[in-house]
């Protein structure tokens, strides 16, 4: 009797202990450090190409003075070995601190924007030659990056402007594609009217064709030196990239405290069969086909940390990055099941996370430290499929 409960005792912990996804020591994991130019104003924005064997990267635009003298440096965009850490390819530099860099889906291409003066170039990746070289309605968005199209050739973006209430607040107003090479711009959305906000979350389709869009549109006014925003109406769309023509369009009930609209992030599944809508700590599942909601939202954890979500290229798993706890983790998709943790401690944490194509690599800065790409491959055999 009691060899049989021991027996079930023993049972229970060990699937309580396979059930339990392990969390790993981030600063104890294998890593390769990159090699980093002589001045910069700061390494960010680690991006990985789709292939996974190149890693590109921006520098911060620095100045330094010296006897009177001031020098400007930084604002290159960097490709790596991310095996050797090696640095591979410097473009040319940007006026002011890079702020975005995405590949085309082949790899061929390297789009990199600065959102302070709003200027978006497009390189060829083999070469490294300067295909296009354009300015953007501006500034550009902090919260809705650019998104760059499959192929390479247009661009989604976001603009700001600031409205002069209260003590003044800048909120975005238009959002618009563009043709890079061609220089123009194929369709805009904006608001008219001198206190609207247009507030905006978008994602271009793997197959190029069409946009899921979420918007608000928020009415600001002036309350003493304060501004206050009133939700006007909103909606869920899917429009054509080359026109901006809606396919279809869902409305969003704005009197519901449950509204289903994004503050995080927007994207397509990696099949692009589904839209994502994420907020601080829950994830929403879309069709493509008419809007319509799939299963049950994903539950990320109701601490309101979620940073940002990065799929992998097969679509079966997905990273959750967050700025409260120094953490990010690896799940499983559709079910939201994690399957491990990497956490950092106190006062580590991993700076502007790039994950490869297959998540099992992570390229950033841990603390203050020169950026490094860190090994994953330890938290996929801890708990395997």
């Amino acid at each position: 009797m009691l060899d049989s409960l021991a027996c079930v005792l023993l049972a229970t912990l060990l699937q309580t202990a396979t059930d339990t996804p392990p969390e790993i020591d981030g600063t104890e994991l294998p890593s390769v450090r990159l090699e980093v130019p002589d001045n910069h104003g700061g390494l960010n924005l680690f991006q990985f190409s789709p292939d996974g064997t190149l890693l590109a990267g921006a520098t911060g635009v620095g100045t330094m003075t010296s006897d009177g003298v001031s020098e400007t440096f930084g604002g290159e965009v960097l490709l790596w070995d991310p095996v050797a850490g090696s640095i591979s390819k410097v473009f040319g530099a940007h006026r002011t601190t890079p702020t975005t860099l995405a590949f085309s889906a082949d790899g061929a291409r390297l789009l990199s924007y600065s959102r302070e003066d709003h200027n978006a170039r497009l390189w060829s990746v083999p070469d490294g030659r300067l295909i296009a070289d354009v300015s953007l309605g501006g500034p550009g968005s902090r919260k809705q990056p650019p998104v760059l199209s499959p192929d390479g050739s247009t661009v989604l973006h976001l603009a700001e402007r600031t409205l002069e209430l209260g003590k003044g607040i800048e909120v975005s107003y238009l959002v618009e594609a563009w043709h890079l090479e061609e220089g123009r711009r194929l369709w805009t959305r904006s608001v008219e009217e001198p206190t609207a906000q247009l507030d905006v979350w978008f994602d271009i389709s793997p197959d190029g064709k069409s946009v899921a869009l979420s918007s608000v549109k928020i009415l600001w006014a002036a309350v003493g030196e304060e501004a206050r925003g009133a939700y006007l109406e909103g909606a869920h769309e899917l429009l054509s990239l080359e026109s901006g023509t809606p396919i279809w369009s869902v409305p969003l009930d704005l009197r519901s405290s449950k509204r289903r609209h994004p503050g995080k992030q927007l994207l397509f599944t990696p099949d692009g069969s589904g839209v994502l809508m994420v907020d601080r700590e829950t994830m929403h599942h879309y069709a493509v086909a008419d809007g319509s909601p799939v299963g049950e939202p994903i539950d990320l954890e109701a601490d309101e940390s979620v940073e940002g979500i990065h799929f992998s290229a097969d679509g079966d798993h997905f990273m959750v990055t967050r700025f409260f706890d120094r953490s990010l983790e690896v799940r499983r998709f559709p079910s939201g099941e994690e399957r491990f943790r990497v956490a950092f401690d106190f006062p580590a944490k991993l700076n502007d996370p790039g994950p490869a194509p297959d998540l099992r690599r992570v390229a950033g800065r841990i603390g203050f430290s020169d950026p490094a790409v860190i090994d994953l491959a330890s938290g996929f055999a801890a708990n395997p499929e």
